[in-house]
């Protein structure tokens, strides 16, 4: 969906970048593993090979599900405590299609 929603943007095409993620349902996520309470909370999953290797998320009857509470919590990715440039002229010279990966970074700030 977001490779067609950017189609001109060469960053988007395939999992990875900021932007590519879904940060509402990393944060409902988190906060639930997060939780005290007893209970279970899917865990969603990701299929590399899927979309002839562009990758995509796995339907959410196949998600891991994970009994709380947890005593540990680790969140693996790319993004993961990076945080956005603020020189907006030094992102685009680094490469014309990262102002909006870029942009979009300052929404994983969530996940802090």
């Amino acid at each position: 969906e977001v490779a067609n929603v950017y189609s001109d943007n060469a960053l988007l095409q395939s999992r990875g970048n900021a932007g590519t993620h879904d940060i509402r349902l990393g944060t409902e996520t988190l906060k639930a593993l997060k939780s005290p309470e007893e209970g279970e909370v899917l865990v969603p999953c990701f299929d590399k090979s899927a979309l002839n290797g562009r990758g995509d998320q796995v339907p959410n009857n196949r998600w891991t599900p994970v009994a709380t509470p947890c005593d540990v919590v680790v969140l693996e990715g790319w993004m993961v405590g990076f945080k956005a440039e603020e020189n907006s002229q030094a992102v685009a010279a680094v490469n014309r299609d990262l102002p909006l990966v870029n942009e979009k970074l300052k929404k994983y700030q969530a996940w802090n």
